[in-house]
């Protein structure tokens, strides 16, 4: 396959310019083959041999999410977070410490993982990855309890992102909220919001059903 094609690149022609992008190529095919461990491999190979390439910054985060998908949630979260701290200005910041989120709330580490949510919406608010951090971090506080913050930052979202489809689930989660804490008027506006805001979502007809029972 494409892997062993470029490792025999990398492997037969290591002192040419073939074989840094050789060696970063075989590491990505490996990824896209879900060989997550012998990706993340790779790429510490790519790293090891190729430091000042200028693709060490994506080499250094696609490690970091290879080990996260072959189970190795520390050791990824560890490496996400080297990387954003030894090149905070890098323009893979933002995905960084998406990616590191990823990890540290697989490893149920809710503490790093708010942390890292907190520094990309604080810091990054111009990234693409701004929303997602918002919406994250909104779900983060009404699983862990803590309701001001989850409607402060549900209302944050609903304000700067309604059109976009995760405004359903936000809504929907406001609604849950004030439904369980008694405040069934509160709760059917939010449901009723899903259906008028995103008809053409599945989350509409959940809506429209728990607006019903409200």
């Amino acid at each position: 396959g494409a892997a062993l094609f470029y490792q025999n690149i990398g492997d037969n022609y290591g002192d040419t310019p073939f074989a840094e992008q050789a060696r970063f190529k075989q590491a990505q095919a490996r990824a896209q083959g879900k060989l997550y461990a012998n990706a993340a491999t790779t790429y510490k190979q790519f790293i090891d041999g190729f430091p000042e390439s200028s693709l060490v910054p994506q080499a250094r985060v696609e490690r970091g999410v290879a080990l996260r998908n072959a189970g190795e949630f520390l050791l990824s979260l560890k490496e996400l977070q080297a990387f954003v701290e030894d090149s905070p200005e890098h323009a893979l910041v933002p995905r960084g410490l998406m990616e590191a989120f990823m990890a540290a709330k697989a490893t149920d580490d809710v503490a790093a993982a708010m942390a890292l949510l907190t520094r990309l919406i604080s810091k990054h608010a111009d990234a693409t990855l701004y929303p997602q951090a918002l919406y994250h971090r909104a779900h983060m506080h009404f699983l862990h309890g803590r309701g001001p913050a989850a409607i402060e930052d549900s209302e944050r979202f609903l304000k700067e992102f309604p059109r976009l489809p995760m405004a359903a689930d936000v809504l929907l989660w406001l609604g849950d909220f004030h439904e369980a804490t008694g405040k069934a008027e509160a709760a059917e506006k939010h449901y009723l919001g899903v259906v008028t805001s995103h008809p053409e979502l599945p989350q509409a007809r959940v809506a429209l059903y728990r607006a019903a029972r409200s």
